[in-house]
């Protein structure tokens, strides 16, 4: 079960046992490991686990938010969520919790040199869902 799972994953730091938490479905302990994973970050191993997490559909809301707050964002991370923004089913999401994070000019930046109508879409998007 996800709690055995879980558990040898932050044991060992296995990868491919993340991998496999990160495939099934989401309980209280594949959530439970990725607020821990945001508690350890920005140590790499936790970043990485973090970004491989938003493959699973629940978790991706908690992922992206956990990886956005880091500051100084890792270089891998910021890399990561800038392609993440020129994806139609993640990209206004990461864009949304950028911006929330005070990231508003980087993503002007990145919306206005890109050619990407995607990323542009996801830039207006997460504007327009700012208070």
């Amino acid at each position: 079960d996800n709690g055995v799972i879980a558990r040898l994953a932050a044991v060992s730091g296995d990868e491919q046992m993340y991998h496999l938490l990160w495939l099934r479905r989401t309980d209280r302990y594949s959530l439970a490991e990725v607020n821990r994973l945001a508690d350890l970050a920005p140590a790499p191993a936790a970043v990485k686990q973090l970004m491989a997490a938003t493959m699973n559909p629940s978790l991706k809301p908690v992922a992206y938010k956990a990886l956005v707050t880091l500051k100084p964002l890792p270089v891998e991370a910021r890399e990561f969520l800038r392609e993440k923004l020129d994806e139609v089913d993640d990209g206004e999401m990461v864009a949304y919790e950028l911006a929330q994070q005070g990231y508003v000019q980087w993503l002007e930046k990145l919306a206005s040199d890109s050619r990407n109508q995607v990323v542009k879409n996801n830039f207006k998007a997460a504007m327009a869902k700012l208070p």
